[in-house]
């Protein structure tokens, strides 16, 4: 990228870093908000502005990429992975192995714990309807959140550095994931900025972002874990009544 192209990618990481975060922080106090004043379709809404969001972020990044001189969709990481090797798979069977024993887990206490806390608790889905939106979105926002964070970053990186190491790179996704992410509890900044490693890794290692799209969706699988009822007792008792479910 160069010219215009890279001047308003640079104007999209100021606002994925500086503006996305504040947003984010917004929107959260708005849904406790409405959910608290009983509002059917808050969550739904949520759902589906995010993934319209995301989808528009990953539309700029994707145009800012193929109209650049000799740019391609590949190099985003829309391909097949290729060299995955047994780390990188060993990582989503890793991860998957985690997610279900922690399903195991709740299933037996009948509880739920989120790693972000009430910051994330009010987005979990549900009813019926809230949980098939929420898969849909899941998927969407995997793609376009990781074509952002890994392919676009890496192709960001490498214009402004030629020469940069992959290390470096990992560690700018790093520090731009958590930064992006600062609107949760601080405590979470950390997994934040391993989870941003995790996809640069995995993108770098196979030229793809389908691996980090997966580990995205089995980590965010977690609003399925528990059962409809204890999700809403829990969030009663943890939200002293405010959240009320559709």
């Amino acid at each position: 990228m160069r010219g215009w192209n890279l001047a308003f990618a640079l104007t999209l990481w100021a606002y994925l870093l500086l503006v996305a975060p504040w947003l984010a922080h917004r929107s959260h106090r708005r849904l406790v908000k409405v959910l608290a004043a009983g509002d059917a379709n808050a969550r739904i809404r949520q759902y589906t502005t995010s993934a319209a969001r995301n989808v528009a972020i990953a539309a700029v990044a994707v145009a800012l990429v193929v109209s650049s001189d000799g740019g391609h969709v590949e190099y985003l990481g829309l391909r097949w992975p290729t060299h995955a090797g047994y780390l990188s798979a060993a990582l989503v069977v890793s991860l998957s192995a985690v997610i279900l024993a922690r399903f195991l887990q709740v299933r037996r206490s009948g509880t739920i714990t989120v790693v972000s806390g009430d910051k994330v608790r009010p987005y979990q889905p549900v009813t019926t309807l809230e949980r098939v939106v929420y898969g849909v979105t899941l998927l969407v926002n995997g793609l376009t959140r990781q074509l952002v964070f890994a392919g676009f970053l890496a192709v960001t990186v490498v214009t402004l550095g030629p020469e940069s190491s992959a290390w470096f790179a990992i560690g700018v996704a790093a520090i731009v994931v958590a930064v992006n992410q600062s609107w949760l509890r601080w405590s979470c900044i950390p997994m934040a900025a391993l989870g941003g490693a995790l996809s640069m890794y995995l993108f770098l290692a196979t030229r793809s972002i389908l691996l980090s799209v997966a580990i995205f969706v089995i980590a965010g699988a977690q609003g399925y874990i528990a059962p409809v009822s204890n999700v809403r007792s829990k969030a009663r008792s943890r939200w002293d009544g405010q959240a009320t479910s559709p």
